[in-house]
């Protein structure tokens, strides 16, 4: 694990998240798994802390985040409470990432099959044959390479 650090930024945002590398003197930082710290008060003013994401949809650890020296206030190593809270936002952060996956594959595979319905109808309407007839049509002088895939080449 890198090293987990909170920084309050110039314009207000306070941020946990793992430093990739830090700055020499004249670069930027870089990091990851970066999150924002957001603070709300309930109705007896009794504050509630919550994590989410800094950027949306930057919520990958292969995504990594620059951010200048300069738009650094102050930075503090957190204690180990706010780092076990930390990991725990990531890994519901991850888990979360893997729901949208699985549910945009489900959707682009629902509106492929839609698309392929739509352009069969209206290749039947046009009185050609369907569309996956074409497409086996076009691949006849393919040759499928000993690959252990089914890739084309």
């Amino acid at each position: 694990m890198h090293d987990i650090s909170q920084f309050k930024l110039t314009c207000g945002d306070e941020i946990i998240c793992e430093v990739m590398e830090w700055p020499d003197s004249e670069g930027d930082y870089i990091l990851r798994n970066v999150m924002s710290l957001t603070i709300t008060f309930d109705d007896n003013y009794i504050p509630r802390y919550s994590l989410r994401p800094w950027m949306t949809y930057i919520d990958s650890p292969t995504e990594l985040i620059t951010v200048s020296k300069n738009h650094v206030m102050a930075s503090a190593f957190p204690n180990e409470f706010f780092i076990t809270e930390y990991e725990q936002s990531i890994l519901e952060l991850k888990i979360m990432r893997k729901k949208r996956d699985a549910y945009n594959k489900l959707l682009e595979q629902e509106n492929e099959k839609k698309l392929k319905e739509s352009v069969d109808r209206v290749m039947k309407e046009m009185g050609m044959k369907d569309s996956s007839d074409d497409l086996e049509d076009d691949y006849d002088n393919v040759i499928l390479f000993p690959s252990g895939d089914d890739t084309l080449h």
